[in-house]
């Protein structure tokens, strides 16, 4: 009962307040409060319980409260409400302890895993949650709302741990609270302004009724510790200190003023990015538009001759005997074509190459570029316009429309080539280059990809003869027409070839190798904003100085009361500072003493006289390098130690210490520097522990893993040696196998040719079967060898396109079965990580294995694919039409020497799929494999996908 008394005497003492008016009305708005935090987690939990969205969201597209999040604003509301009713019972006093202290560690585990990027699925708390690829996670708590609720945790154990005589702990709840204030204020209003913070980040945005939460537990804090802060109280500390404290209270507006004020301009500014966005975006559109209109029509005019076999007619006669007319009339009709298309020139060539007519006449050659293309069009059935190119004769850029002149269509060989060569500087280049709206750095590039560049085709604003000639790495990230050639669509933000920032709308030309990249300076972007930013700084600037005023009139009345409580205040200072006294002296498990700035000992407890054997008379005055071994002082460790930890703020270290009758301990010591409010050094305070058990239980462990290291090491040098042996026998069986069955073969092969006629045709045919037995044998033994070093060979994994190793095995395959009728069919193959010269492997025995048994078979199908439908591997399969196996042996298809055919039938070691086997297992993954007797068979293997990183 004497306990309990005491108990409730000191919450009494922390807690009440008296009964005024003022009071009265302070308890009514906590509780309100508090019930709104609560109503606000009820009603989230409502949401998830019933299917209801928007109570937990407040609007559709914004991300709702978390559950765990709904359950702890249901307890923390709870706790302070408790509080407020019954603030003198041991009761609700515990329970609020124990639920506020739980959700601070909750909160702490929390917002520390979600640093680290791991989200637990218990915060579901049961509810099914599905969040879609892309979109921010739903269901978890976010970090600001973890930190959050630790500041609204440490701000309640404030109000708690105060009282009339400890002012300072509310001041720092108050404050606390004040911080959550501010915080969920800001939130508000960004979700007001309608950019609700961190949408769109790594991190999980705060919902908007969480916010309202915040804000409503925050006032209720501030009731709770206002009673017994400088606030409320008159102050005890000096008008310096009230002033940081009104500095930071003026702080704390200006930032909500400077907050409001960029929020509003970060919406007028992404609302103008958006409309310069869709501007380059409707630009580009209409760009990408006209040059896929303008190359139609250029194939159309190439079209046109195409199929006009009297104009073939024509050339074909001019060309067997050339004649003044006929010339005169071709050029008439290709100098019509000329003029009303505005070609630069139009050339006619003949099978040969050889420019038989040219409009208009000049002397400058054709290029060699088209020359070669116009090999090719000799032997296609229609026009074709050319890329960007160069004449090395005169050096100008040019584009050619390529025409085949045939007087049928089921000709075989063209009569010669029409070439229409077009300048781009005459339409083509204007097209790109014209800008709908008066700007002065937007500009539209034309580019293509040359190897590992980027190849810029058109005329540029900021750089003359750029058109073939200005080349870029694909490695400048930062390059929009980099990121174009790379496939990248849509609007991008990057550096120009100019090194300038600015934003660019990407897109690719139908049915062309060209890219189009649409661009305006960021400069320019923002410069209709400037002249909103600069009356949005005066509109700031006023308002801070309008606030400003209020706080210095208000911290001005505040001063007075300052110096009327000076004097109480140093009285119950005294009274602290003699309880801590009683405290430090009271602990026996750490040495706890003081130190000057020189390192002399000041103050001594009975944890130091235990631990190190001096009385307090002994050591005080004394310098504390006393505790430490001769090593370490010669080493001038004690002064490294001050200097240090002055300089850091703290400095922890262990190591040997000596006691008064000169035995040694491990200790564990922390030294911490103590200073004055100016900053000036007034001592040191030193607590050491006595860790020689723990150091002893450490070394043990250290020899244990000493020991087992020496184990693995002796463990694996057997193993190595076990190699080599298991390399040396595979060596003798190699050299001792192989030279009789050479002798058996070569001396075979010498009888069948030195005494043909002294044979009979049976002996002939013992000789055959023993000369084939003799290679078959050969055969045996190599891939033997071969299964037994791809247990052994180390692997030489990277990452590789499966595509180009299957393409070259197939090549190899179709070169051996000359004259089969096979069709192969071949899918997309995924990028795997591997040794490519044992996955090559894998693709050779069973491409080969589906060749040998499709051999039956009139037209041979193999299907070489991959099932892309597993979490975590890939799977590929190889299937054949051939003759198939039966299913009840599909567990011998994959063991050493285990044939399903005979020998007669289908030649083979038994060794291929046992080797593939090895190999794939090797990679970590699986074989199977699926069949029917002459109905084909599958081989299944899979392989672990690449991980993303």
């Amino acid at each position: 009962m004497a306990a309990e008394k005491e108990f409730e005497s000191k919450i009494s003492a922390s807690s009440s307040l008296p009964v005024t008016a003022e009071s009265v009305r302070l308890r009514l708005l906590i509780r309100i409060s508090s019930v709104g935090v609560a109503g606000a987690g009820l009603a989230a939990l409502l949401g998830w319980v019933l299917g209801i969205p928007v109570l937990a969201s407040l609007g559709s597209g914004m991300i709702p409260v978390a559950p765990s999040t709904a359950v702890l604003f249901l307890l923390y509301g709870a706790a302070i409400l408790l509080r407020s009713i019954f603030p003198l019972q041991r009761g609700p006093y515990l329970a609020g302890l124990f639920i506020i202290t739980a959700g601070a560690l909750i909160s702490l585990m929390l917002l520390m895993l979600s640093y680290k990027g791991i989200r637990l699925e218990a915060e579901h708390l049961g509810f099914e949650i599905v969040n879609a690829a892309g979109e921010v996670p739903r269901g978890h708590m976010s970090p600001l709302t973890a930190f959050c609720f630790l500041l609204a945790a440490l701000s309640y154990l404030s109000s708690l741990w105060s009282s009339p005589l400890r002012s300072r702990r509310a001041s720092v709840g108050w404050w606390l609270a004040c911080l959550l204030i501010a915080i969920s204020t800001v939130l508000i209003l960004a979700y007001l302004y309608g950019v609700p913070l961190l949408y769109g980040s790594s991190f999980i945005p705060p919902a908007l009724l969480t916010s309202l939460a915040f804000l409503a537990m925050g006032i209720a804090l501030i009731g709770l510790v206002a009673p017994r802060s400088w606030l409320m109280r008159q102050p005890t500390e000096s008008p310096a200190r009230a002033s940081h404290a009104f500095i930071l209270v003026f702080l704390l507006l200006a930032a909500g003023i400077v907050t409001a004020g960029f929020l509003y301009h970060r919406n007028l500014e992404l609302r103008h990015r958006s409309e310069v966005e869709h501007q380059l975006k409707a630009i580009a559109d209409l760009k990408t538009s006209e040059i896929v209109q303008w190359r139609k029509e250029r194939l159309s005019d190439g079209a046109v001759f195409y199929g006009n076999f009297n104009f073939a007619r024509r050339v074909r006669d001019y060309f067997e005997k050339p004649d003044a007319g006929t010339r005169e009339s071709l050029k008439i009709w290709l100098d019509g074509i000329q003029k009303a298309s505005q070609y630069d020139r139009i050339f006619l060539l003949d099978a040969g190459g050889r420019v038989r007519i040219s409009v208009p006449e000049e002397r400058t050659p054709i290029s060699d570029q088209v020359l070669r293309h116009a090999v090719k069009t000799l032997q296609s059935k229609q026009g074709d316009l050319t890329d960007f190119y160069r004449n090395e004769h005169d050096g100008h850029v040019y584009l050619s429309v390529l025409v085949p002149v045939r007087e049928r269509d089921d000709e075989e060989h063209a009569v010669g080539v029409l070439v229409m060569r077009i300048d781009p500087g005459q339409y083509l280049y204007p097209l790109i280059i014209r800008w709908p709206t008066p700007s002065r750095t937007a500009e539209t590039l034309l580019v293509r990809r040359e190897g590992n560049e980027v190849l810029f085709l058109n005329e540029l604003r900021f750089q003359k003869q750029a058109a073939l000639n200005l080349r870029r790495s694909l490695d400048q990230t930062e390059l929009p027409a980099a990121q174009a050639v790379l496939g990248r669509q849509g609007i991008f933000e990057g550096r120009d070839y100019r090194g300038v920032p600015v934003i660019a709308d990407l897109r690719s030309v139908p049915d062309s190798p060209w890219f189009l990249v649409t661009r305006m300076d960021i400069s320019e972007v923002y410069a209709p904003l400037r002249e909103r930013l600069w009356m949005m700084v005066a509109l700031i600037a006023a308002l801070l100085m309008g606030s400003g005023a209020v706080v210095g009139l208000v911290w001005r009345q505040q001063s007075t009361l300052f110096l009327q409580e000076r004097y109480r205040a140093s009285e119950a200072l005294r009274e602290s500072e003699e309880r801590f006294r009683l405290l430090i002296e009271g602990v026996k498990d750490y040495a706890i003493f003081m130190l000057d700035p020189f390192g002399h000992v000041m103050s001594w407890n009975q944890g130091a006289e235990r631990i190190k054997g001096y009385q307090a008379e002994e050591v005080i005055g004394r310098h504390f390098s006393c505790f430490y071994p001769e090593e370490d002082l010669q080493q001038g460790k004690p002064q490294q130690e001050l200097d240090k930890a002055a300089a850091e703020g703290r400095f922890e270290s262990e190591g040997w210490r000596i006691r008064k009758d000169g035995s040694r301990f491990w200790a564990n010591a922390i030294l911490t520097p103590l200073k004055d409010e100016t900053g000036g050094l007034r001592g040191f305070s030193k607590v050491t522990r006595d860790i020689t058990e723990r150091r002893q239980a450490e070394e043990e462990i250290k020899t244990l893993n000493e020991e087992l290291e020496q184990r693995v090491r002796e463990r694996t040098a057997q193993l190595e040696a076990a190699n080599r042996e298991l390399e040396g026998f595979s060596y003798s069986v190699s050299h001792d196998l192989r030279a009789p069955l050479r002798h058996i073969t070569g001396f075979a092969e010498l009888l069948i040719r030195k005494a043909p006629a002294a044979l009979d045709e049976k002996s002939r045919h013992y000789l055959n079967v023993i000369s084939e037995a003799a290679r078959q044998m050969g055969k045996l033994v190599d891939d033997l060898l071969s299964f037994s070093r791809m247990g052994r060979a180390e692997m030489l994994q990277a990452a590789m396109n499966l595509d180009m190793i299957v393409s070259e095995v197939v090549e190899v395959c179709k070169t051996e079965v000359r004259g089969r009728n096979i069709v192969w069919k071949i899918g997309r193959l995924p990028h795997a990580y591997g040794d490519k010269v044992m996955l090559k492997i894998v693709f050779e025995n069973l491409l080969s294995n589906a060749v040998k048994f499709t051999r039956t078979k009139p037209q041979a199908v193999i299907e070489i694919g991959c099932i892309n439908d597993q979490p975590h591997e890939s799977v590929l399969y190889v299937r054949d039409n051939g003759v198939g196996f039966d299913m009840k042996y599909v567990d011998k298809l994959f063991g050493l020497f285990q044939r399903l055919h005979r020998p007669e039938e289908f030649e083979g070691t038994g060794l291929g799929l046992a080797n593939v086997r090895r190999i794939i297992h090797r990679h970590g993954g699986r074989t199977w494999a699926e069949g029917a007797l002459n109905e084909g068979a599958v081989i299944f293997f899979s392989l672990p996908k690449i991980k993303e990183v």
